[in-house]
């Protein structure tokens, strides 16, 4: 994060929202990943 802040640093701001959501289990991130490694 610190190397993006840097990289960013003197650019105008960027619209970017970032939500969390709970889920401790990670079942989103599997998923996320199973969609990835069937696709190839």
């Amino acid at each position: 994060m610190a190397q993006l802040n840097e990289l960013l640093a003197g650019k105008p701001r960027f619209p970017i929202e970032i939500k969390h959501s709970h889920d401790p289990e990670w079942l989103y991130w599997h998923s996320f990943v199973d969609r990835m490694v069937a696709k190839g």
